[in-house]
């Protein structure tokens, strides 16, 4: 017979916060705010300060207004309807300047 033993696992974040001693960084599009400051409330950070908006020409513009160096940064973008397109392009303009 096997004994089947429940165990309880921490969230990902949880459980890396809890064995190194990590700054995270919790960053959103315009797509889910109000997801992404759940998110950072949960894991005892602020909201990371950036402006993403869009140039005069339509391209989309991202500016990080804070420090990331040496940071575990991570962005809450929904990639899904509706402005498919714009969600994407602004989490991937986002992904390039954290880099």
């Amino acid at each position: 017979t096997h004994t089947h033993t429940h165990t309880t696992h921490l969230p990902f974040f949880v459980s890396i916060m809890s064995y190194r001693d990590l700054e995270l960084k919790v960053f959103s599009g315009n797509a889910n705010i109000q997801l992404a400051e759940r998110i950072a409330k949960i894991l005892g950070v602020e909201l990371g300060k950036a402006k993403v908006g869009k140039f005069s020409n339509g391209e989309t513009s991202v500016e990080v207004q804070e420090s990331i160096r040496e940071c575990d940064v991570f962005i809450v973008q929904r990639t899904c309807n509706p402005a498919v397109n714009d969600s994407l392009m602004e989490l991937l303009v986002m992904t390039d300047a954290m880099c």
